[in-house]
């Protein structure tokens, strides 16, 4: 079993951007919050594994997971963020 490591590199630098961000740079944190999701669910769709149940829910969990963190990005959709 091969390991690839570079959406793994890749999610690591995006959350470091979105860290650094967040304490810094506070009008860019809407657009850098999002893109590890976004990497992780790519990853997950362009995986060499055919498509099983347990990979469409394990996607559609990410999905919602992203849906969630736009939500919670503004802070009066709070309950939606958190319904997701």
């Amino acid at each position: 079993m091969k390991i690839d490591f570079l959406p793994l590199i890749l999610i690591f630098i995006s959350a470091a951007i979105h860290i650094v961000a967040d304490y810094k740079f506070k009008n860019i944190t809407h657009f850098t919050k999002p893109i590890p999701m976004l990497i992780i669910i790519g990853f997950c769709l362009f995986s060499e594994n055919h498509f099983s149940s347990n990979k469409i829910f394990i996607l559609l969990g990410f999905i919602f997971s992203l849906i969630g963190d736009i939500f919670l990005l503004n802070k009066t959709q709070f309950v939606k963020g958190l319904l997701s």
